[in-house]
């Protein structure tokens, strides 16, 4: 709970500087790379949480591995401070919210879509265009899984909300109803 309310505190202060500087968008693209960084490093992500690595050191690291993904001088600036405030172990969840609020703030809606082939694009088109029709949303940034075991259908995510109309999943409801 914690990590959500200092998330919180810093991502709305890092939109406020972007907005005044004009760099939304750069920030976030930023906020991108280093939650990628840091999801798909469990090494990076215990450096972040580990008091005993002096900030110094923790400082150097980072600002290296930053400065070689081309992270903009607001983020990096940000990160600095993180470091110096002992608040690093929260750019995890920092990132996370900026890219929330940066959506919110834009009318984009993150969707998954799961399904047991490719889609083509009129098919990924047509999600596209139920999750804005149900959502308002202005954008959708539709993710595509593909599993077979869901046997066919599709399982559609939308934050908090999931249709699941795969035939796993009827097959399983109709198993239910008929053991009764």
């Amino acid at each position: 709970m914690k990590d959500i309310v200092v998330g919180s505190r810093y991502a709305k202060s890092l939109i406020s500087l972007a907005k005044e500087q004009n760099q939304l968008d750069e920030v976030k693209g930023d906020m991108q790379k280093v939650l990628g960084a840091i999801q798909s490093n469990h090494a990076f992500k215990t450096l972040l949480k580990n008091p005993v690595i002096p900030n110094g050191v923790k400082s150097s690291i980072l600002e290296g591995l930053f400065r070689q993904a081309n992270l903009g001088e607001l983020s990096v600036a940000m990160i600095r401070v993180l470091v110096r405030k002992n608040r690093e172990g929260y750019l995890h969840a920092i990132a996370s919210e900026f890219i929330r609020m940066h959506n919110e703030l834009n009318g984009v809606k993150l969707a998954e879509v799961t399904t047991t082939f490719k889609m083509d694009e009129q098919l990924r088109n047509s999600f596209i265009n139920i999750v804005k029709a149900n959502t308002g949303a202005k954008t959708v940034e539709l993710t595509e899984k593909i599993k077979p075991e869901i046997i066919g259908g599709y399982v559609l995510k939308v934050e908090g909300t999931q249709i699941d109309a795969s035939v796993s999943t009827k097959l399983k409801e109709l198993k239910n109803l008929i053991s009764r």
